[in-house]
């Protein structure tokens, strides 16, 4: 791919994670800049918003601003996850 990924994954446990050594991979060969990865694991990191669980919308907040200038430069946000997870 041409553009720039930023790939933000949440699962309770590392061991849950998804094709952890291809994003790995894909780390080492991508040229910098061109893909950025960030795990919210949330039974095993803490957020530094009020040190509780990690959860994939405290990374967003954690990076609001880069978001922001992302979307402002023409981004696509695609989120994706299991909807019994959601708060009702």
């Amino acid at each position: 791919f041409g553009g720039t990924a930023w790939l933000v994954l949440g699962v309770p446990v590392s061991g849950g994670l998804l094709y952890k050594e291809e994003f790995d991979c894909m780390l080492r060969n991508a040229p910098p800049g061109q893909l950025k990865i960030d795990y919210a694991i949330s039974r095993e990191m803490t957020n530094s918003i009020d040190g509780g669980k990690l959860y994939v919308q405290h990374v967003i907040a954690q990076n609001g601003k880069e978001l922001f200038d992302r979307l402002d430069d023409g981004a696509h946000v695609y989120f994706c996850g299991l909807k019994g997870m959601m708060p009702a």
